[in-house]
């Protein structure tokens, strides 16, 4: 069942690549319809916006009626939107 995995011992864990810094977030200061841009570097680009929709995310579970959409407006530009809450 296990003939194609091999167990090893020995091998180093690889350092854990870096945390994405995010800037302090206003998604409690929004109403719906308002939205904010965050600039980001094309390189950065796609960590970047994984990192923020996983804190949107993390702050939407925390507070029941908060909605927001996270788009990608350009190749350097992330833009947050504050939605109606279904």
């Amino acid at each position: 069942m296990y003939d194609e995995i091999k167990i090893e011992s020995g091998v180093p864990l690889p350092r854990r690549a870096h945390k994405i810094p995010l800037p302090s977030l206003p998604l409690d200061l929004m109403e719906v319809g308002q939205s904010f841009r965050l600039s980001v570097e094309e390189k950065r680009m796609d960590r970047t916006l994984n990192a923020l929709r996983m804190k949107v995310q993390r702050y939407q579970k925390a507070n029941p009626g908060f909605r927001f959409s996270v788009i990608t407006e350009s190749t350097e530009s992330i833009r947050v939107f504050r939605v109606a809450a279904h």
